[in-house]
């Protein structure tokens, strides 16, 4: 890789990692401390945020196996989350631990975390597409064409969505 591009990439990384730090100082506010007493998970959903951004930061450097550690302590911490319309955390976090698990060569954990992902966010077509590549992975075409037809039902693109964007 050109010697710009990696100092782009680790700068990015940087800033990345400079608002990954912001969001635990938030965090850590006595106001922000204070709304779960109102309601309001607000410690609980910046700390989704600061390890969902670490864990970008982690794919970006190529350690899916720290991407998905993270991934997972997110996830677990939005399982905790109340349920609310619109929900406090925008897109179920298991379909992001899926693909890193993906990305290790583990479609069976993986189909675990996407099924996780469709039970908080049926009808999920990028859980769907991560479904059907660890199916595929496995050798499984009985389980890819279940995935495949939930996936036609679920998406309207042209190209289903990258699993790798998840």
């Amino acid at each position: 890789m050109p010697a710009a591009s990696r100092s782009r990439e680790s700068g990015r990384a940087g800033e990345a990692r400079a608002e990954a730090a912001a969001i635990g100082e938030l965090a850590a506010l006595p106001a922000i401390q204070a709304l779960p007493a109102q309601g309001v998970p607000a410690p609980e959903v910046l700390g989704i945020a600061m390890r969902v951004v670490s864990a970008r930061i982690a794919q970006a450097a190529g350690d899916q196996a720290a991407a998905a550690t993270l991934f997972a302590e997110a996830a677990a911490v939005q399982d905790t989350l109340p349920y609310m319309e619109p929900p406090f955390w925008y897109y179920p976090v298991h379909q992001s631990l899926g693909a890193a698990l993906l990305a290790q060569g583990k479609p069976a954990e993986a189909e675990e975390a996407f099924r996780q992902a469709l039970k908080r966010v049926p009808n999920n077509a990028w859980a769907a597409a991560g479904l059907l590549r660890a199916a595929e992975m496995r050798g499984d075409g009985e389980g890819a064409a279940v995935a495949r037809a939930m996936l036609q039902k679920s998406w309207f693109g042209a190209q289903p969505p990258a699993v790798e964007r998840l």
